[in-house]
């Protein structure tokens, strides 16, 4: 017998069957190692982008308390207000100045004058005298609120404002308080004397919207309710009790972009195929004339 002919044409055998399972194992392995990649990628993208609106958001929010504090502060450090705050009482001034304002005015819907304790000197809404008192106007934030300023000693630019979102009758709004002093003079008003502007204004529908394309987040919208279904940042008052949701349906870029690319990588994935199952009918034909000279070899041994 030829053994080792016979042995021979057996290790190539082996070798062949070796290097059909190599060749498999390897386009999985690369297959494996592409989809995890593109997965990874896809799911960063979400992520960076969620984080990215949920960021945007909390800014446009801050940013909305930011400019109310600063009308507040435009309107309540100002010789004149001071002048008929303290000095003439004159609610005339006032409600000119402020009070008719309110009627149809797009920094702000509701202003009013206080004293320390809250009762209310002036006070209108939408161009007419309001019905509420400030506090069932306002809520609990109303109360907040004004401890904060009412025992802040500063004068001038230095004066504190506050600002928060609440929940009134007329929905969600946003609303600011701060003392009135005079701006080029220091005059002297001691602390539980002095009154104060309270401005707010409702964050209409319009208002979200013009959110939405300002900062460049698609679908922002205020619900009262959570939803699992969308991105969300909770909307909190004063005294930290959530009032609502600023809500926007999440862009998922990185879905997006793969759905570009998916093509590209189908194409890689047939290729791959394709050169296994190549791999694969020319190893069989190999191994099918080996196993006929195997077999040819043993009878011409016999």
């Amino acid at each position: 017998m030829n053994y080792e002919k016979m042995f021979g044409k057996s290790h190539k055998k082996t070798v062949i069957l070796g290097s059909i399972a190599a060749f498999a194992i390897l386009s999985v392995t690369i297959s494996a190692i592409v989809g995890f990649s593109v997965k990874s990628v896809t799911d960063n993208a979400n992520m960076l982008d969620d984080s990215r609106s949920r960021s945007t958001v909390n800014a446009a929010l801050h940013n909305v308390t930011d400019q109310m504090e600063g009308i507040t502060r435009d309107n309540a450090i100002w010789d004149d207000a001071a002048e008929a705050a303290y000095k003439t009482n004159d609610v005339q001034w006032m409600f000119e100045n402020w009070g008719q304002t309110t009627l149809d005015y797009p920094l702000y819907n509701e202003a009013l004058v206080i004293e320390a304790d809250g009762t209310p000197v002036m006070a209108y809404d939408n161009g007419v005298e309001m019905a509420w008192t400030p506090g069932q106007f306002y809520g609990p934030s109303f109360e907040t609120l004004l401890q904060k300023v009412r025992v802040a000693e500063g004068v001038g630019n230095n004066a504190m404002m506050e600002s928060a979102f609440v929940m009134t009758p007329q929905g969600l709004t946003v609303m600011s308080i701060g003392p009135i002093l005079a701006s080029s003079f220091d005059m002297k008003i001691e602390l539980a004397k002095r009154r104060f502007v309270v401005f707010s204004r409702q964050m209409t529908a319009e208002d979200i919207a013009g959110m939405s394309e300002t900062y460049v987040v698609p679908g922002l919208r205020f619900e009262r309710e959570a939803s699992v279904s969308l991105m969300q940042t909770a909307v909190n008052d004063a005294t930290g009790q959530t009032i609502g949701f600023l809500s926007w349906p999440p862009q998922n870029p990185g879905h997006k972009a793969f759905d570009k690319i998916s093509p590209y990588l189908l194409a890689v994935l047939a290729l791959l195929a394709s050169l296994l199952f190549g791999f694969v009918a020319f190893s069989r034909f190999l191994v099918r004339d080996i196993n006929r000279d195997r077999i040819r070899a043993h009878y011409e041994s016999t």
